[in-house]
């Protein structure tokens, strides 16, 4: 769920994967993605300066523009190395910068280019950005909280050298540009030059699957949005409504599909670890042990442990269907896959992170797209990467065929 606020900080929209905006408070509602093809799941939000409008961008690069936000550009029909991760937009409202997992930049509209880490190696995947106020530049923010400034502006520090227990996943500026929030997906943040720590207005704080943050007009405040819709303010924010999720069977068809927090929660995680290769997030290896291995089933128990779902370690996909079955979390009924399962192939599997209406189901890959003779040649190039498909084709990642999945919940 992405977030942006309104000029009065009175309200807020969310925004979910399938490109659906939700308005609350004083937010105007001018439009979703909500019931259309998309090719990648929406990832960020932007509103315009008078909060008359907002552009929604997917990961695939795709823009798309609402109310009296102007269209300036996107990345839609370009094949891209990395997927998009985040939108901001100028302070004019006449252009927006999109950033890439693997720290790329693209400008577009009045938005300058001033630099990025594409290209560059990066111990994690950049999971956000964050634009100047006055427009002069931007940062990013990595899952090891390593932060990147770009363009006139002053690096306030970062959390590179001692990452912290769970990733970044979103950074805000301060309304002077001389401060900064990271936040991380457990929903802890942390504070840079004269960005403030603030108290929850609820009393209540998040447990976990933060990927979103948004400053009030006052810097005073700030909110933070989960992967299931929630939204927690702190000091002068005040909470204006979320989005509600409601519970699914777990026999659910195309119409009424599982929804579970940890599912959510780990398909966020590997949305955000996209483009990492077999050294994982953090340099923690997914887990293993020894010398680079076939990772791929190493990066689904992983990523589903950090989500807080209950398993050890396993290194073979047909150890990880033996589990699923054992565990009765076992299924071929394609029509019911939900963000967080394991699809599992004959020698592969991946973990889904988006199901789209009209039959598009889009999944983070670990260990794929490696080149080599041997097998550790093969994981130490690779990489985590998304793919889309039809299963009612009966066919996922690599047009393989699939034999059923197991169910994160």
């Amino acid at each position: 769920m992405g977030i942006a606020r309104t000029p009065s900080s009175r309200g807020y929209w969310q925004v979910a994967s399938d490109g659906g905006v939700f308005s609350f408070g004083d937010a105007g509602f001018h439009g979703s993605m909500s019931g259309k093809h998309l090719n990648m799941p929406v990832v960020g939000i932007a509103a315009t300066p008078g909060g008359k409008g907002y552009w929604l961008a997917a990961a695939d690069g795709g823009v798309f523009s609402f109310g009296n936000a102007d269209f300036h550009g996107s990345l839609g029909s370009r094949r891209l190395d990395s997927p998009i991760v985040g939108i901001a937009s100028t302070p004019s409202g006449d252009g927006y910068w999109l950033a890439a997992a693997d720290g790329g930049i693209f400008a577009f509209g009045d938005a300058k280019f001033r630099g990025s880490m594409a290209r560059h190696p990066l111990n994690a995947s950049v999971t956000g950005i964050s634009a100047a106020p006055a427009g002069q530049g931007y940062w990013e923010v990595a899952g090891d909280g390593g932060v990147f400034t770009f363009g006139a502006l002053d690096f306030h520090g970062s959390l590179g050298g001692q990452p912290p227990k769970d990733p970044v996943t979103a950074m805000a500026a301060t309304p002077s540009g001389a401060g900064y929030w990271l936040v991380t997906i457990a929903g802890e943040v942390f504070t840079f030059g004269d960005a403030q720590p603030a108290d929850a207005a609820s009393g209540s704080a998040p447990t976990g699957g933060v990927n979103a943050i948004c400053r009030t007009s006052s810097g005073d405040g700030y909110w933070l949005s989960t992967v299931d819709g929630r939204v927690y303010a702190f000091g002068d924010a005040t909470s204006a409504g979320h989005v509600r999720y409601r519970a699914r069977s777990s026999a659910a068809s195309t119409r009424g599909r599982r929804s579970s927090t940890r599912g959510r929660r780990a398909a966020a995680l590997a949305l955000g670890w996209v483009g990492l290769d077999y050294r994982g997030a953090g340099g923690e290896r997914w887990g293993v042990p020894g010398p680079p291995e076939l990772w791929c089933a190493d990066f689904v128990t992983y990523t589903w442990q950090r989500a807080g779902i209950d398993i050890d370690r396993i290194a073979w996909v047909a150890s990880l269907a033996a589990w699923g079955r054992k565990h009765q979390r076992w299924s071929t009924d394609l029509s019911a896959l939900a963000p967080g399962d394991a699809v599992i192939y004959s020698h592969h599997t991946g973990l889904v992170v988006d199901v789209q209406p009209n039959d598009v189901v889009v999944t983070a890959d670990g260990d794929w797209g490696g080149t080599g003779r041997t097998n550790r040649e093969f994981a130490r190039s690779s990489r985590v990467r998304l793919n889309v498909w039809q299963p009612s084709t009966g066919r996922g990642s690599g047009k393989k065929t699939i034999l059923g999945f197991v169910r994160a919940v």
